[in-house]
């Protein structure tokens, strides 16, 4: 994914069309097609480019750091899915795993959820 520059911040999109079912007079139903109203003000602009920027720095401060979380959570959703890197074992070795980890998650949910 490419990266903006820094100082630019995205604007939100232009409205697209959309369909919507209506009923009529003698209740049949009909389709009509409409276009959102323009919503190109100053404070409109204004007020998307601080989400935006909201956004780029709460991204930033999860990815960097002394502990990066996203990294974290991929690993127990690995463990959690039985996902396993078997790269470095050899081809006789076996690659099979236990569901031990998932086992653990349900029991002690269990637990709770009893408590």
């Amino acid at each position: 994914m490419a990266r903006r520059p820094k100082g630019k911040t995205k604007l939100a999109r232009k409205p697209t069309k959309q369909v919507v079912l209506s009923e009529t007079r003698n209740d049949q139903m009909s389709l009509e097609v409409q276009t959102p109203p323009e919503t190109d003000s100053d404070e409109h602009n204004e007020i998307v480019a601080a989400l935006e920027s909201y956004r780029i720095e709460a991204k930033t401060a999860r990815e960097s750091g002394l502990n990066d979380r996203d990294t974290k959570w991929r690993e127990n959703l690995d463990l959690y899915w039985n996902r396993y890197d078997f790269t470095k074992k050899a081809k006789w070795q076996a690659q099979e795993t236990m569901p031990e980890v998932p086992s653990a998650v349900g029991c002690t949910g269990l637990s709770y959820s009893l408590g």
